[in-house]
């Protein structure tokens, strides 16, 4: 007997997808964690050099900070995925420009 990809079987992946998003949770609006990611971004990400078109993706982005420092920095192609709802009407809240897309990607 062959194991089924997840991806081919559609039972398998529904049964993923609901456990992952039993695992979800919003991260919410927490200084300490803005604070903590400025820090990631001038320390380790900076150094890169990364070019201002580069794309970004952030997987989990929580209320988008991340993307905030990074958009600071000049950064235009952003985009941050998050699976919570009170974290991305935290997003929308911003007055950045950011567009914000509900979608389901599997």
């Amino acid at each position: 007997m062959t194991d089924t990809p997840m991806l081919h079987d559609p039972v398998r992946m529904e049964r993923w997808l609901r456990i992952v998003a039993s695992q979800v949770y919003a991260e919410g609006d927490s200084p300490m964690h803005r604070q903590i990611t400025e820090r990631v971004v001038q320390e380790y990400v900076a150094p890169l050099g990364l070019p201002v078109d580069a794309a970004i993706y952030d997987l989990g982005c929580g209320p988008g900070y991340f993307l905030d420092f990074m958009k600071e920095r000049g950064f235009t192609r952003l985009t941050g995925v998050t699976l919570s709802e009170e974290d991305l009407a935290l997003v929308r809240r911003t007055p950045d420009g950011l567009e914000t897309l509900k979608t389901r990607v599997l």
